[in-house]
């Protein structure tokens, strides 16, 4: 099959709805054996380190720690849910308050690591 036969296919594809117009670009990209152009709408997944380093103790939304409000900052589950969970493991044989102890003396607040990112980026 020639490169013009497959770019016909590919846009057959895309006048019958299966193929969307970013998706269209970047098989026709790949098919000239060019660079895929970086799609706009798609994001790239966060990287584990760059997550445990935004990790932090909500200074606004918190009962004891904070550790809750900061879960759920990073989490985007709500800061509720993670305390019904944390109260659940608790009533649990006590299974809850191990994670959420070491959670809160390992877990930096979120004032201190504002001053961190702000004194990195200078």
């Amino acid at each position: 099959m020639t490169t013009a036969d497959e770019l016909a296919k590919l846009a057959g594809l895309r006048e019958r709805g299966y193929l969307t117009d970013a998706e269209f670009t970047r098989a026709k990209f790949q098919l000239l054996n060019e660079d895929v152009p970086p799609s706009r709408t798609a994001t790239a997944p966060k990287d584990m380190r760059h997550i445990a380093h935004e990790l932090g103790r909500s200074i606004h939304d918190r009962v004891f720690g904070g550790v809750c409000g900061g879960l759920a900052k990073q989490t985007k589950l709500p800061s509720w849910l993670w305390r019904s969970m944390f109260c659940i493991c608790l009533l649990s044989f006590g299974v809850g308050l191990i994670p959420y102890v070491i959670l809160w003396v390992c877990m930096p607040s979120e004032d201190v690591l504002t001053e961190e990112t702000e004194y990195t980026h200078i």
